[in-house]
Parts: C-alpha cells; sequence; structure tokens
C-alpha cells in the first residue's frame, strides 16, 4: 500500500503553502512578543507604583530640622516702612554662628545655649539686642511650633511640594516642604511678613 505524503510536507513543496506556514511562524512569534511585552510593562508599571515616594512625616520632617545642623536665611520685611532685616548663619552642633544685616548696619553674632553674643574683633560681648523690632520667638523652631496649636491647618500639595498653612485672624504661617525636608516657613502679621529658608549645611 503506497503511503501517502505528509500533509505538512505537501504544503511546505508548494509556494502558496509555504508563505502560508511562514506566515503563521511569523503570526506566532509576533503574538509570543506581544504578550512578553504587556506583562513586562504591566511588570514595570506595577514596581513604579510600589516606588513612589511619599512624603515624610511632617512632626519628623520638624524634629530633624531642631535636632540637625543646617544653613538659614531668615529676612523679615516691614510692610508699612518696607525696612528690611536678614539674618543668615548655620546652626551646628547646637550653636548658631550668623550674620544681622539692617539699614544700621551688619553684626556679626553668636548664639549657644540662652547666651547670645555679638563678635566684635574676635572678641564675644553678650547682646540683648539682636532681635531688636522682630519678634523672636517666630525665628526660634521650639517656640514657633507652640504657636501652631491655636491656629486652623489647611493642606495643599502639588507634585512633589506640599503646603501646610496655619492661620487666623491675626497670622497667617506658610510651611512649605519637599519629600523630605522643610524649605522655607512664611509668618505674615499686619505688619511683617517673615521668610524663614532652611538650606543643608554647607
Amino acid at each position: 500500500m503506497k503511503k501517502e505524503p505528509n500533509k505538512l510536507k505537501k504544503l511546505w513543496d508548494s509556494k502558496r503553502g509555504k508563505a502560508m506556514i511562514k506566515l503563521g511562524l511569523w503570526f506566532f512569534f509576533f503574538s509570543i512578543a506581544i504578550v512578553v511585552l504587556v506583562f513586562q510593562n504591566d511588570g514595570q508599571t506595577n514596581v513604579s507604583k510600589n516606588s513612589v515616594e511619599e512624603f515624610i512625616d511632617f512632626k519628623v520632617m520638624w524634629k530633624n530640622l531642631e535636632e540637625n545642623n543646617y544653613s538659614y536665611e531668615y529676612t523679615i520685611k516691614n510692610k508699612i516702612t518696607n525696612d528690611i532685616i536678614t539674618y543668615n548663619g548655620k546652626i551646628e552642633n547646637e550653636t548658631d554662628i550668623g550674620f544681622r544685616e539692617s539699614k544700621i548696619g551688619i553684626i556679626k553674632y553668636k548664639r549657644t545655649g540662652k547666651m547670645t553674643y555679638q563678635i566684635m574683633n574676635s572678641e564675644e560681648i553678650e547682646t540683648e539686642n539682636l532681635y531688636e523690632g522682630v519678634e523672636e520667638n517666630y525665628l526660634q523652631l521650639s517656640q514657633l511650633k507652640l504657636f501652631f496649636n491655636s491656629l486652623t491647618l489647611s493642606e495643599e500639595q502639588k507634585e512633589n511640594t506640599k503646603i501646610m498653612q496655619y492661620q487666623n485672624e491675626t497670622e497667617t504661617i506658610t510651611i512649605k516642604m519637599n519629600m523630605e525636608r522643610i524649605r522655607t516657613i512664611e509668618i505674615e502679621t499686619a505688619e511683617q511678613l517673615y521668610t524663614l529658608s532652611f538650606y543643608e549645611k554647607k
């Protein structure tokens, strides 16, 4: 009995059959490639979603700012006279050294513990006038946070920036932060605008 040739071989031997087989193989491999890419992209999307950064808790940020070394620039503007006072300095190992600049000139100062000194020709002279004309409690983090309890809080988030605002009839405190730390604090009263900027220690 004569054996019939294999159907696949018969199909391969014809030009039309060979083209159909090749097209089928291409379609098969193309389908596999699409499935692999879909699963791969889905996996990457899940990884991305799982790795989305979250803001550090505000209380932790505040504690980090209080307890660590940093550089700062504080600007106080009198909204009535337009006079400006600036404090530029750095806090390191609980010692605050910087410069105060106002219309009467520039002084170098040092704060350690509860003592404040003006530095003149390398000599430290105790002074009580460093914060003359400004509200000192707005410039001391340990005192500033005490105001929060008597103010109303609102929050806003824009991409990697969070804005927290504490407010009442006479004061507005606006705190801006990134994912990891507090960047600026603004305190506005009827007469003055305080802008406190914080930087990693230089």
